[in-house]
């Protein structure tokens, strides 16, 4: 449990990483007047898409991480509850 939570925080690093790349690569493009304009802004775009994807996919996991360890622990306290008794 614990390595998929690092894993995930580091993959939401990545993602802010990848966001803040593609953001900055568009602020450049925009400023310039290379020929391969589109193309440069075209792959900006897609670390954009790809690094907020990320980002959205990790954090919806540890919520759901979150959500199902809480789960487990209010079965594991009624299962010891019906065993003190």
């Amino acid at each position: 449990m614990k390595n998929n939570r690092i894993r995930r925080i580091l993959m939401v690093a990545a993602g802010i990483y990848l966001a803040y790349t593609g953001f900055d690569l568009t602020r450049a493009v925009i400023r310039s007047s290379e020929k391969n304009k589109w193309v440069f802004l075209a792959f900006a775009v897609l670390f954009l898409v790809f690094g907020a994807t990320v980002i959205v996919m990790n954090v919806r996991g540890m919520i759901q991480d979150y959500k199902d360890g809480r789960r487990e622990k209010k079965s594991e306290d009624r299962e010891e509850d019906s065993y003190c008794e």
